[in-house]
């Protein structure tokens, strides 16, 4: 019998079937699989194998990949296999023809890495844990206790890039846990520095909100992993004397605003030389025009030799070239390990190593599978009015509303509030005390709905969010996702509602056109949400 192959979408990548009698000669390292619950199989049928298969390793879309060959008769205990399907049907000539193209999905959709093949069962064997990214043991466990142990399709690309000291730009939808990406590294390049060294990471965001929320998440990693490093938040509008002293007290992590870290740097009161990891979450946003020359100063003082990060869920090409340009150049490396750069006249070879690799990860259709997009139409003078109707027929478990007027976050909030429909307010001018009431009240549900400016569209993580309501419409596509990211977070599902005049309307048709979502008209009636295709009425 002939050996068979299955071209797994482009030629080059193939995984080759081997008629019994060839396996053994195909694998170079045959192992037993009775540590892995596969037992012996009928031994009438077992060719000439001391166990129920063997183990060779090939190449998948550049991954390295376990395939299992294994035999007709099947283990009755199954504890340690993992998920399996009778419904599968794989022989040496290939695949049946009922199992279709799932099978090439396997590897990359599902998580899977090690296939066992039998010809009347495919064993499917879960390798998608935290443990197996070569994280540190405590942090595996202090995930397990937030009930997170599978990580995701971004985690499981990132998480060993980092950890193998590479510069990543890398970008993935809203939900899919970016921030763990970094922390986790972070931690652990803590848990192996000197406890004199501080900071060891750096990591900058553009508001105040999300420097809080990943500050916070930082602290309760760290406590419960047991790992012995703090965070501390440096950010514009708090007082500056505070922050000193809160980097007196050596903090393993400085989170904080690129404005603010520039100027604790310059007044020598935040050290960099001891900076192994410096990460700029919402890239995108901070590479605006107005945050640009800041991040360009931040990044010319920082260390050479640093591990630089940078992510977001829009980003481009364009932004990726802003970063390579910002970034140090890393020291020039000898052939025999040296460094180039120590000013030694030495005959050997050098190469520079390049500056930051772009991961983009395939889309996971957060927006297209787990958001219901609405669209109301409105006319700007009825907007508030028109929210406070819908607000009160949909009774919504949490509701996040944006509006593009920062000004008009107050006064929005003031007639909700005076028509009996409660509400806090979020934007920029109000004080530390009065952003953090309004975000730790919405947070814990003592208010149910949170009017703010897109000052919160960026990276929050807020439980529970079950309707974004969008009071206007941007030209940009990417303030529209970072909106409805607030809600669907960790796999749930949610409705983003967009309420827009006529001109509005014609922007979101060419939103909807370039993301490939379907975004569906509603009307509101008789103290209802209604389709005006199902009921054939018109607004009142």
């Amino acid at each position: 019998m002939k050996g068979h192959e299955l071209n797994a979408r482009r030629k080059k990548n193939r995984i080759v079937f081997l008629a019994p009698h060839k396996r053994r000669k195909a694998a170079k390292m045959p192992e037993s699989l009775s540590d892995q619950a596969i037992r012996d199989g009928n031994p009438g049928i077992g060719h000439g194998f001391e166990s129920g298969g063997i183990r060779i390793s090939v190449q998948f879309r550049a991954k390295k990949v376990d395939l299992v060959l294994g035999f007709r008769q099947i283990p009755d205990e199954r504890e340690d296999i993992g998920s399996y399907t009778r419904s599968t049907v794989i022989t040496p000539k290939g695949i049946d023809s009922n199992f279709q193209k799932p099978f090439l999905r396997l590897f990359e959709d599902k998580g899977f890495n090690i296939i066992a093949l039998f010809s009347r069962l495919c064993y499917r064997k879960r390798m998608n844990s935290f443990s197996e990214l070569s994280i540190d043991p405590r942090l595996v466990s202090a995930l397990e206790k937030r009930s997170i142990t599978v990580p995701t399709p971004v985690q499981k690309e990132v998480i060993p890039a980092l950890l193998a000291g590479e510069n990543l730009l890398f970008q993935s939808e809203t939900g899919t846990g970016k921030t763990f990406c970094y922390l986790i590294p972070a931690l652990m390049k803590c848990a192996l520095a000197a406890k004199d060294q501080s900071p060891v990471a750096l990591i900058v965001a553009p508001t105040h909100e999300l420097g809080s929320q990943i500050k916070s998440e930082a602290n309760i990693l760290a406590k419960d992993a047991g790992i012995d490093a703090n965070a501390t938040l440096c950010i514009g509008g708090a007082p500056l004397k505070r922050q000193i002293d809160a980097l007196k007290e050596k903090p393993a992590i400085v989170v904080g605003g690129p404005a603010r870290i520039v100027e604790l740097i310059r007044m020598k009161k935040l050290k960099v030389n001891a900076i192994r990891m410096v990460v700029l979450d919402e890239t995108d946003r901070m590479l605006a025009p107005e945050m640009r020359d800041m991040i360009r100063e931040l990044l010319s003082i920082l260390p050479r030799d640093a591990q630089y990060v940078a992510c977001s869920a829009t980003l481009s090409r364009y932004h990726a070239t802003l970063v390579e340009k910002m970034i140090p150049e890393r020291p020039k490396v000898a052939a025999d390990g040296a460094n180039a750069d120590d000013g030694v006249d030495k005959p050997t070879a050098t190469h520079t190593q390049y500056r930051i690799r772009m991961i983009n990860l395939p889309p996971e259709d957060v927006l297209k599978r787990n958001i219901t997009h609405w669209a109301l139409f409105s006319e700007g003078r009825d907007k508030i009015e028109t929210l406070r109707k819908f607000l009160i027929a949909e009774h919504p478990g949490k509701a996040l509303i944006f509006t593009a007027i920062a000004g008009q976050v107050e006064n929005i909030a003031a007639q909700l509030n005076f028509k009996k429909v409660p509400c806090s307010a979020l934007h920029a001018k109000l004080d530390k005390i009065g952003r953090k009431k309004a975000m730790d009240d919405f947070r814990a549900g003592r208010t149910k709905v949170l009017v703010t400016s897109d000052l919160a569209a960026r990276g929050l993580d807020i439980p529970d969010v079950t309707h974004v309501i969008q009071l206007d419409v941007n030209e940009n596509e990417d303030f529209f996702v970072h909106r409805a990211g607030r809600t669907a977070r960790a796999g749930k599902s949610g409705i983003n509602v967009v309420f827009g005049d006529e001109f509005e309307m014609k922007n979101l048709a060419k939103i909807e056109k370039r993301l490939g979502i379907v975004i569906y008209p509603k009307v509101l009636y008789g103290g209802a949400v209604h389709t005006p295709e199902q009921d054939g009425e018109q607004e009142l």
